[in-house]
């Protein structure tokens, strides 16, 4: 397990706005597959996605963010690990000495746990669910790897009511959340280059 950024005493923020996020934040953390980072500090969390998919849990009123990048969507495939395995399933010690921040379900409970343990309510959190593009990993059975992502977020994050989704597709994204504002920018690529911008 990876964290990037554990919790960490609130401090003050001054300013009412982000401005362009991108440039707003001279600390930047960038999240490579299988991390988790959880922070009360204003920042830019950014990653690059293809089939792998990020989950966001953004509570304004608890001054919390926390978010993932996952490249599986659970660790047994031939059942339905996040309802059988013991929780909780990402401190077990698994056999194939893998991080379990590489999978969805690992992932998304770890960090429902946290906001748990903490008290924060589903409905003071804004939940993003972003990524899972059709590239690589078609199983004849399983399907798309990123469906499968996509599949696990959806069906493991049902009881929450906000929930911002940019899923799917055929092309990669970069992604950039500002934890002080919850504005997410989702850029998609073309070949190379990025070509789409859009807030959500």
């Amino acid at each position: 397990m990876q964290f990037l950024q554990k919790l960490s005493k609130p401090t003050s923020e001054n300013g009412s706005g982000s401005g362009n996020i991108l440039n707003s934040e001279k600390e930047k953390i960038y999240l490579s597959s299988g991390n988790v980072v959880i922070t009360n500090k204003r920042k830019l969390l950014w990653t690059v996605l293809g089939s792998c998919v990020s989950v966001i849990f953004h509570s304004k009123d608890f001054n919390i963010t926390t978010m993932c990048h996952a490249q599986l969507p659970q660790r047994n495939h031939t059942s339905t690990c996040r309802d059988s395995c013991p929780k909780p399933c990402y401190s077990s010690k698994a056999d194939d000495g893998k991080n379990d921040f590489l999978y969805m379900s690992c992932s998304i409970r770890y960090m429902e746990d946290f906001l748990l343990q903490k008290g924060i309510p589903k409905s003071k959190t804004d939940l993003y669910i972003i990524g899972g593009s059709q590239i690589i990993g078609f199983d004849s059975k399983q399907g798309a790897v990123g469906a499968q992502n996509i599949t696990v977020a959806n069906e493991m994050l049902s009881g929450y009511k906000k929930v911002h989704r940019d899923v799917g597709g055929k092309v990669g994204r970069t992604i950039y959340f500002h934890t002080h504002t919850g504005e997410l920018i989702s850029r998609a690529h073309k070949g190379d280059s990025i070509y789409n911008n859009s807030l959500l």
